[in-house]
């Protein structure tokens, strides 16, 4: 082939494949519903939701803690699927001069999505998403273990410390798609309506003293630090789009058909 014609073909091809725009990030902000599923007592009260400015994972003298967060998926475009989903938390110093490093970590777990707009938060609720430890409540139908030790003693932030964000790793965030992913064929959900469901809790049933993370919850004054859910979704071509790939295409095709000949 002539280096004029190869060079046409190339032009072609390119001007095919830059008709193809690269996948669409959407933030998804947390609701303000979110709220520590927690046990003191034999009691399944929640604790601060609504109000609060700060959720808690851990343990200390009379609380068991985990947190749950909700994000309101948006409806997609025909034909468009996530791709993966990266979870994010703001870590804040903790309130208490006496917390100290955990002796355990912290595990991301998706519970499915309910369809209450906004979610409940009663102790009903609190019950229902409490779980502390490792186990088939992790793989339970409806949940999934999205990302093992989100967080570790080192991400801890004693009193007086300098607040951060901290993100699910590359392999959290493609199992987190695939499950976000599925959700849209799920009976019963509602895209634009159904929520979420993420619970970060301890990976073990107890420590001892005043050990837990402090997370910025929907309510943080700073909204950088707040929880959100960026989604990576497949692009949908426009009108204009599909011409000029079609353009490009097709051009290709008759450079290829003019060479066999």
């Amino acid at each position: 082939m002539p280096v004029r014609l190869r060079a046409v073909s190339v032009v072609a091809l390119l001007a095919a494949v830059s008709c193809i725009s690269p996948g669409n990030l959407l933030a998804v902000n947390g609701s303000p519903s979110d709220f520590e599923a927690r046990l003191s007592a034999g009691s399944y009260a929640p604790g601060p939701s609504t109000t609060a400015t700060s959720l808690r994972v851990g343990f200390q003298s009379n609380f068991q803690i985990t947190s749950v967060f909700f994000f309101q998926l948006p409806t997609l475009s025909a034909g468009q699927t996530v791709n993966g989903a990266t979870f994010t938390l703001g870590l804040l110093p903790d309130s208490a001069v006496t917390a100290v490093t955990p002796g355990h970590n912290a595990d991301l777990v998706a519970l499915g999505f309910t369809n209450v707009d906004p979610p409940a938060n009663t102790a009903t609720e609190g019950q229902s998403y409490f779980y502390l430890g490792q186990g088939a409540a992790d793989t339970a139908p409806g949940h999934s273990l999205i990302q093992d030790n989100l967080l570790i003693p080192g991400d801890f932030i004693p009193n007086g410390g300098t607040a951060t964000t901290k993100s699910t790793d590359a392999a959290g965030t493609a199992t987190l798609g695939a499950y976000i992913n599925g959700l849209y064929s799920a009976p019963g959900f509602a895209p634009g309506t159904s929520y979420l469901i993420l619970r970060v809790n301890p990976d073990i049933t107890g420590d001892t003293g005043t050990k837990r993370y402090s997370l910025a919850s929907a309510e943080n004054a700073n909204a950088s630090l707040r929880p959100t859910l960026s989604l990576d979704l497949t692009p949908v071509p426009e009108p204009s789009t599909l011409a000029c790939l079609g353009l490009g295409l097709g051009l290709a095709g008759w450079l290829f058909k003019r060479r066999k000949n």
